[in-house]
């Protein structure tokens, strides 16, 4: 992975964990806050390192950086976004099924533990379960609006080209 695409990661990782919280900030139940310190876990609260600079250049408050743990997560569920999409022939992405390589992933339910330990108290393991699901189901769907708009970028210029061919032979006709 290149630098680029690491800082992308990172800049992806904590949009995710920031939307999560700021959606589980609306409510007050005991599960909620439990969800919310397994979040607020994952975050960097000091931003030094020179791969975070996209972070701290696009942030205005609300983009956080990620800890090291959180980024492994989403490093490999990058490599199962990765293997899938790399199929030439696949007619549509499976979110779910991506999701569920990702959550089922040995080393990335190991992570995630880790970073459980470092949440003030104890959270119940659904709710540790469903914040590790809605981690990685974000990630993989935002990341998959990405993916598709390259394509239809991709497409369009292709098409463009074609037609600039297709108008260039029109024009030597008629001459």
């Amino acid at each position: 992975m290149s630098d680029r695409e690491k800082a992308a990661l990172l800049y992806l990782g904590g949009y995710v964990l920031y939307n999560l919280y700021k959606k589980h900030a609306r409510s007050n139940s005991v599960e909620i806050k439990q969800a919310m310190a397994i979040l607020k876990a994952g975050k960097l609260e000091s931003i030094t390192n020179s791969e975070r600079k996209l972070v701290s250049a696009l942030t205005r408050g609300g983009l956080w950086s990620i800890t090291r743990p959180v980024q492994q997560i989403f490093f490999k569920a990058e490599c199962y976004f990765r293997d899938l999409t790399s199929k030439s022939d696949f007619q549509r992405l499976g979110i779910a099924s991506i999701t569920c390589k990702a959550i089922s992933d040995v080393d990335i339910l190991g992570i995630y533990k880790l970073m459980i330990l470092n949440v003030e108290f104890e959270a119940d393991s659904h709710v540790g379960k469903d914040v590790l699901y809605s981690i990685v189901r974000l990630y993989v769907t935002v990341g998959s609006f990405s993916f598709t708009r390259d394509i239809i970028q991709r497409y369009k210029i292709k098409a463009k080209q074609t037609q600039t061919k297709l108008l260039r032979k029109e024009i030597i006709g008629i001459f």
